[in-house]
């Protein structure tokens, strides 16, 4: 089941999520900052930020397909950037981990994220803080970078939440955009994880 809401005002993902506390996997939509608040009642909720969201930014400025379409159609090429494409590289190197641990025990999960999905996080925190330190503030990369670093400390602890994917593909790919701020159930589970 759907919630919808005929815009996007931060007071209907808090009405719609006002009995629940536990996880919430979502892109970076304001909305949901009052969610996240330490003294929100039944209990903050615990932001699990979404790679696909984050991915998005590099992957429109490494798509070489997409800029033949842009191109075609008379619309403005973006600049390939080698930098996109290693982030794009980087990012699903954590999605091929999410794959292998698709349908193992929780406890499974929490320990091949620990493994293997931490130190690359890790180790993406520093290529991206090196990278920005030779772009101008304005540059869609560092734009992309500052949305990521922002959001690190809602994503690399996600090793450690068994139950929140890195990514929620399948949702993401096959609802429309207006679905993406929507929750999937009408009464959740205390503390079950809820993917937006």
């Amino acid at each position: 089941m759907f919630y919808y809401s005929r815009d996007r005002r931060g007071e209907h993902p808090q009405t719609h999520l006002a009995g629940y506390a536990g996880i919430l996997q979502a892109d970076a939509y304001d909305g949901y900052n009052q969610l996240y608040l330490a003294e929100r009642q039944p209990g903050a909720i615990r932001e699990a930020a979404c790679w696909v969201h984050a991915r998005r930014p590099f992957f429109v400025m490494a798509d070489i397909d997409e800029n033949a379409r842009r191109k075609a159609s008379g619309k403005k090429d973006i600049p390939l950037s080698p930098i996109a494409v290693e982030m794009v590289r980087r990012i699903d190197a954590l999605f091929e981990i999410e794959r292998s641990v698709n349908g193992r025990s929780a406890e499974e999960r929490v320990r091949v994220r620990q493994a293997l999905s931490q130190p690359l996080v890790e180790d993406l925190e520093v290529y991206m803080r090196e990278q920005l330190a030779k772009l101008s503030r304005g540059h869609d990369l560092a734009k992309a970078f500052n949305y990521i670093l922002k959001r690190c400390g809602s994503r690399a602890p996600a090793s450690d939440r068994a139950r929140a994917q890195q990514a929620p593909l399948h949702r993401v790919r096959s609802c429309p955009r207006a679905w993406c701020n929507s929750v999937e159930q009408s009464r959740p589970p205390a503390r079950s994880p809820i993917a937006l």
